[in-house]
């Protein structure tokens, strides 16, 4: 049986134990050694099933290494920074950090210790053969990680992807949904909630659920914050995520919850069909990593969409610097486009930016504060420009060469 497909093996135990909770299904289908979505299979850019900040422009990149910049001066600028950065994905992130602060940061450049993690570290091995990259990251498994004295833990689409709980209000109770096999169909069954913890995240949080309304629930946030925050003495931890505050996030409006699955850059909310082959995320309960924060002893530092963040940080000075410099019109528009792109208020600018600090005196970090003149932050000199391994959205929105280049560029500049 260990040799049989993942689906078969869920079967099997759905079979012995009568049902599992969605989170163990969850689990299966994105972590499972050996069939699971992260484990086996490629997933972000145009190849796989949905596009990312980093792999949209490298100003992405650009931008973060501002921010985690004056995290470093904040620390008194230490001979060494580490950033343990968690779902690494291909590596790109690490890549543009490190290009553009060896470029434009290189004092802070010469401290960082870039730590990428991802299940499928071959993805991330060609840093290794990147002259700005190479001496500055090491690929590291999670058991690989020790405790640093500073740094900075960061995650950009990666606490979507891990495995909840789904609840909902049946007859005035809470009812969890687990997953349950009739014959060879995965069918959902209401049963009593696995464990009371999932109630007391309700009741911490104010949510009161109406009849029929369904409940995400990460319940790991405790566990995970207090873990990776014991990596350093003092530092930050960066989260980029789509999601919200809970009063929010639990409402009318999502009723039938966040969950939702990607595939070749379709979305769906049926997570039992292409099992280990698409994709399954969930919104981010934003109250709950604050909380478990206050818990484990580490300060809220800021709190915005990525839109915002990255304006504070400057995304308008890169954009003005793109437009005047001696570049075909097309590469203009090309990387306009995926900057753009990164603060879209109905797009992925709406994603949430949170900063927790450990052992810091609160202080104003640049990506959370509106004040444009901000004299501290170091001046931009180049933008960095999208290359073979970024993607191109204007390629996937205009692939016909026929488009009328003016009009497009009053579209992009509108």
């Amino acid at each position: 049986m260990a040799d049989a497909p993942l689906e078969e093996r869920l079967r099997e135990e759905m079979r012995r134990k009568g049902h599992i909770t969605f989170a163990e299904f969850m689990s299966a289908a994105l972590y499972d050694p050996r069939d699971g979505y992260y484990t086996s299979r490629p997933a972000i850019g145009a190849a796989g099933d949905f596009y990312t900040s980093p792999v949209a422009s490298p100003v992405f990149g650009a931008l973060l290494a501002r921010q985690l910049e004056q995290m470093w001066r904040i620390m008194d600028r230490p001979a060494k920074f580490p950033i343990i950065e968690f779902g690494a994905g291909t590596g790109m992130l690490c890549h543009d950090i490190l290009t553009y602060a060896a470029k434009d940061l290189p004092d802070f450049w010469k401290a960082i210790e870039y730590l990428p993690v991802e299940h499928r570290a071959e993805q991330i091995t060609w840093l290794q053969s990147e002259a700005l990259c190479k001496d500055r990251m090491a690929v590291v498994s999670v058991t690989d990680l020790s405790a640093k004295d500073t740094g900075c833990i960061l995650t950009n689409e990666f606490i979507d992807a891990l495995p909840v709980h789904r609840v909902t209000m049946k007859d005035g109770k809470l009812r969890e949904i687990y997953v349950s096999v009739n014959r060879k169909a995965f069918v959902e069954k209401l049963d009593e909630p696995s464990t009371p913890a999932l109630a007391e995240r309700l009741a911490s949080e104010d949510v009161a659920l109406k009849e029929g309304w369904v409940v995400d629930i990460w319940l790991e946030s405790d566990a995970w914050v207090d873990k990776w925050a014991g990596l350093i003495k003092k530092g930050f931890i960066l989260t980029i995520d789509y999601g919200d505050i809970a009063q929010k996030l639990f409402t009318e409006r999502r009723k039938a919850g966040t969950l939702l699955c990607h595939y070749k850059h379709t979305y769906s909310t049926n997570p039992y069909e292409r099992i280990g082959r698409q994709d399954l995320t969930a919104h981010v309960d934003f109250t709950s990593l604050v909380n478990a924060a206050r818990r484990s002893g580490l300060t809220e530092a800021g709190y915005t969409t990525q839109a915002d963040f990255l304006t504070n940080l400057g995304i308008g000075t890169f954009l003005r610097k793109l437009e005047s410099m001696p570049l075909g019109q097309h590469d203009i528009m090309a990387n306009g486009m995926g900057m753009r792109e990164l603060i879209k208020e109905d797009g992925i600018g709406k994603f949430k930016v949170l900063a927790l600090s450990k052992g810091i005196e609160p202080e104003q970090l640049s990506g959370f504060t509106a004040d444009a003149l901000k004299p501290d932050m170091p001046p931009v000199k180049h933008v960095p420009l999208l290359t073979r391994r970024h993607t191109s959205l204007m390629q996937g929105k205009y692939p016909h060469q026929e488009l009328d280049a003016e009009e497009l560029w009053r579209e992009l500049t509108s």
